[in-house]
C-alpha cells in the first residue's frame, strides 16, 4: 500500500486519540497477547482470536461502515501487526478471511492477519 498524505493524517489522529490508547491497552492485557498468539499458532488470523472481546469493548466504534469505523478497523489491525511483529518477534504469513462469529453480520474484521514465529536456526557442531 502506498502511503498518502491522507493516509497518514488519519493514522496520526486515529494515534494521538483517547480511543486508540484504549485499543492498544487492551491489545497488551495478557489474556489477549495469549488468544492472539494461540490463534496464530492455529495457523489463524491474530484478530480471530480477540474478536470477540475486541466488539464486546469497542463495537460501537467498530461496528458500521462509516469512514470512522473503517479508519478504527484498520488502524486496529496496524496495532495487531505492531504487536506481533515489532514487539513479539513473529512474522507475517499471509491474509486470511476471519471466521464468523456466530452470524455473519456480527463479524467486524472480513480478514485478519496471519502470523508465524521465524523457524530457529540450529548449527551442526
Amino acid at each position: 500500500m502506498i502511503e498518502t498524505v491522507e493516509t497518514y493524517s488519519s493514522y496520526k489522529t486515529f494515534c494521538d486519540s483517547d480511543d486508540c490508547q484504549k485499543i492498544e491497552s487492551f491489545l497488551r492485557e495478557p489474556e489477549n497477547k495469549i488468544r492472539m498468539i494461540t490463534a496464530s499458532e492455529l495457523r489463524r488470523p491474530a484478530l480471530e482470536g480477540i474478536q470477540f472481546q475486541l466488539k464486546a469493548r469497542f463495537g460501537v466504534l467498530l461496528s458500521g461502515d462509516g469512514d470512522r469505523q473503517k479508519n478504527v478497523r484498520k488502524w486496529t489491525g496496524k496495532l495487531v501487526r505492531k504487536c506481533m511483529v515489532e514487539e513479539w518477534g513473529y512474522q507475517i504469513q499471509g491474509v486470511s478471511p476471519v471466521r464468523f462469529l456466530d452470524r455473519e453480520e456480527d463479524n467486524v474484521f472480513k480478514t485478519g492477519t496471519k502470523y508465524t514465529l521465524p523457524k530457529p536456526l540450529y548449527r551442526k557442531d
